[in-house]
């Protein structure tokens, strides 16, 4: 991924530099764009004899958004394990990383609400939705929340709307089976079904 992302931007800058026919030597080294996280720094390699423009900078949020889908894609393995404290680190970093990214925000509300932090899950779940509204496992999950704080009505809707999204959350095998749903959160949610 990261690798087709180099690439992309190499395009990019020959494709830039061919179109105003700029033909220089290679850049200094305090011109070439690096992004940088929090585990490495990554430079996108110029072209010989052209220079990666500055308008070639979109990348930066493509390793950004790589890199808190990493975290998502590890946090998620490791909820499969139910190994939510690890799992839930995981999305937490995710989030700072990107917050344009809905799951990690979702995934994290699923970590919380297993701990019994059911308010932390609901704004999770609530930036999750301003995020990406048709979320079917996020309407789901609010809505489950909702439900178990008292707020029946309000859960009660969302969960229904998680269904008109997605028929397959009326099927409670197939929220364990393909979704993950913890037996906890399945029997929480069995009502609202």
């Amino acid at each position: 991924m990261i690798i087709g992302t180099f690439v992309a931007a190499i395009l990019v800058g020959a494709i830039l530099a061919l179109l105003s026919n700029r033909r220089t030597a290679a850049p200094p080294e305090s011109s070439i764009v690096t992004a940088q996280t929090k585990t490495k720094t990554v430079q996108p390699l110029p072209l010989i004899g052209s220079v990666v423009p500055i308008s070639a900078t979109p990348i930066i949020t493509h390793v950004v958004e790589t890199d808190a889908y990493i975290l998502n894609e590890s946090g998620k393995a490791l909820m499969a394990q139910g190994r939510y404290a690890q799992a839930e680190t995981l999305f937490q970093q995710a989030v700072t990383t990107s917050s344009s990214f809905y799951e990690p925000y979702n995934n994290l509300a699923f970590c919380l609400y297993e701990r019994g932090a059911i308010a932390d899950a609901i704004n999770n779940w609530q930036m999750a939705l301003a995020i990406y509204s048709d979320s079917p496992d996020a309407n789901a999950g609010l809505g489950m929340a909702l439900f178990a704080s008292g707020r029946k009505w309000e859960g009660i809707a969302l969960y229904q709307r998680a269904i008109a999204i997605d028929p397959q959350y009326a099927n409670e095998r197939w929220m364990h089976d393909k979704r993950q749903w913890s037996s906890h959160a399945l029997e929480n949610s069995r009502a609202l079904r």
